[in-house]
């Protein structure tokens, strides 16, 4: 179908933009996990292999699906994870 015969409302999104919000909502929802397990109470005083495979798999699954929803949801999700990474006030 050319672009010409394609109606108005069907809009295409390119791979690579939805490969990049993927990674977009993976990396960042990824790095506010990371800095959770590192700076949380219960990663101080012990080892990760202490910590338990439940909150690993959990640590593990929600960059996935965040960058999941990212997709999906496009714009939003991006907003709102990037929302959320400047409400951390990380200090780097």
């Amino acid at each position: 179908m050319s672009p010409k015969e394609r109606p108005n409302n069907e809009v295409q999104v390119p791979t690579t933009s939805l490969a990049q919000r993927f990674l977009f909502g993976t990396m960042s929802s990824g790095l506010l996990v990371f800095v959770y397990l590192t700076l949380s109470l219960d990663m101080t005083q012990m080892s990760l292999a202490e910590f338990g495979t439940v909150k690993l798999m959990v640590a593990i699954a929600v960059p996935i699906l965040c960058g999941l929803a990212s997709v999906v949801a496009g714009d939003r999700a991006v907003k709102l994870i990037t929302a959320a990474l400047d409400s951390i006030n990380l200090p780097f």
